[in-house]
């Protein structure tokens, strides 16, 4: 369980450290490049945008430029203060427009559908790029005052979204500017000329958004001059988005539409006074933050789990030697002597197996040395104990020795005094003569031992 335990705790602390660290960093890293790239995909489109209206703004500038030649020419100046009741020279200023003005400016311009100048003398010169044969009558002094209301005073041109004939299609741009005669120093007459707003489809079709994303194009009151032909974008720009858009320069603000959160981006034209605005879901310019969060996480798991098996094999070279030191104290504790055996380490577990193995070497030799002591000390103490035995067992032989000639000698004397009792001489000197020859050295003992028997 112990050795179990550390090698679980160095596992777990290497594990929630490397989690920790790859934690923050994913976190961070995603975080900052998701609102980067937000930002960029944001800023590229702002960018776009404000390319969409410079080139739609090169585009009507050139139609602007057209109504040059026009103004200044002697054809026009004099039809503008002819008087109105002249019908010849109604007749021959008109013929002059049509036949030496317009048609260089139809041949420049092959877009334009329609020319006219209309005076402040109730007369128009109207001509039709398409079919001369079928213009239309149009109210000429109603026309001049709505023309003449909507264009500024300086001579500058202005932008309308709208025909001045009736029963045509919204999709008409009117470049208009007023203009004036040879003799009059005010403004005396209203040059306009007419453009299908479908030809800056070229322009404007070849912005690429995205998958689900399209641009509006809205003129100085809000109202949609272009849309995609899509239905869903013809009817997603509520009324209060509009008003947003309007009282705001540029910028970006977000719009829920039926569940779909999107993305507006609004540039605004410096010339024409337009509001391009780009419609984004929010899923599509996310959509590469999306890639960026499953791969951040992709491959954050597999730098974990890479982390974690590491970190269990740095965590186990680490515990395998302490095992090692442990099972060798064990067998140290049944009393076997034993080295461990480990590859050379140079850090301060290589030190602590060196400073084991020198303690195990050192404790061997003291204890075979005591142990060799103690067998000395017992081999003596055996010695002496063997030459005390011997020296009892001679002191017991020299008394075994000096008994047996007592024995034999009393034994005589006895048997010689049972011969004196019966009266037998000869037995009794027989007898003497045989104690007296076989213990003559102990005799003085036997004088002694006999006294008292006596």
């Amino acid at each position: 369980m112990m050795k179990r335990s550390l090698s679980i705790r160095l596992f777990f602390h290497f594990a929630v450290v490397i989690t920790l660290s790859l934690s923050a960093i994913g976190l961070f890293t995603y975080t900052y490049a998701s609102t980067e790239m937000n930002d960029q995909l944001a800023d590229n489109i702002a960018q776009t945008m404000r390319n969409t209206a410079y080139q739609t703004d090169l585009y009507l500038q050139n139609y602007d430029r057209a109504t040059y030649s026009i103004l200044s020419n002697g054809s026009v100046k004099h039809f503008l203060d002819m008087n109105s009741e002249d019908s010849y020279a109604y007749y021959e200023y008109s013929r002059q427009i049509k036949t030496n003005v317009f048609p260089p400016v139809f041949m420049l311009y092959p877009q334009i559908k329609f020319l006219y100048v209309i005076g402040e003398n109730g007369r128009v010169v109207i001509d039709d790029n398409q079919n001369s044969a079928g213009i239309p009558d149009i109210d000429a002094a109603q026309q001049y005052k709505e023309l003449l209301a909507a264009t500024p005073a300086n001579g500058e041109s202005t932008l309308l979204t709208r025909s001045i004939r009736s029963g045509q299609s919204a999709n008409v741009i009117t470049i208009a500017r007023r203009i004036r005669g040879v003799s009059s120093y005010t403004p005396n007459g209203v040059l306009a000329m007419e453009v299908n707003v479908l030809e800056l489809d070229k322009i404007w079709g070849e912005l690429d958004l995205g998958q689900g994303g399209y641009q509006y194009v809205m003129d100085q009151n809000g109202t949609v001059i272009y849309t995609p032909g899509d239905e869903e974008a013809q009817t997603s720009m509520p009324s209060n988005t509009v008003n947003r858009l309007m009282h705001m320069e540029a910028g970006s603000l977000e719009q829920n539409t039926d569940g779909t959160k999107r993305l507006l981006i609004s540039e605004l034209s410096a010339y024409s006074g337009w509001r391009f605005v780009a419609s984004v879901p929010l899923s599509e310019l996310q959509r590469p933050i999306a890639t960026i969060r499953s791969a951040t996480l992709w491959v954050g798991a597999g730098t974990l789990l890479a982390a974690l098996v590491v970190a269990y094999r740095i965590g186990a070279s680490q515990v395998e030697p302490i095992r090692v030191l442990m099972n060798g104290m064990r067998q140290t504790e049944k009393g076997i002597w034993n080295k461990v055996e480990m590859k050379e380490r140079r850090d301060e577990i290589g030190v602590l197996i060196r400073s084991y193995n020198l303690m195990v070497s050192r404790l061997s030799d003291m204890i075979e040395s005591v142990y060799e002591s103690e067998l000395r000390r017992q081999k003596s103490e055996i010695e002496l104990q063997q030459e005390a035995l011997e020296r009892h067992r001679a002191e017991f032989q020299a008394l075994q020795l000096q008994i047996n000639p007592h024995f034999l000698y009393n034994t005589l004397e006895t048997i010689k005094c049972y011969a004196v009792v019966q009266d037998s001489e000869e037995i009794a000197q027989m007898v003497e003569s045989m104690a007296h020859c076989s213990v003559i050295p102990f005799r003085p003992i036997w004088r002694k031992l006999r006294l008292p028997m006596s």
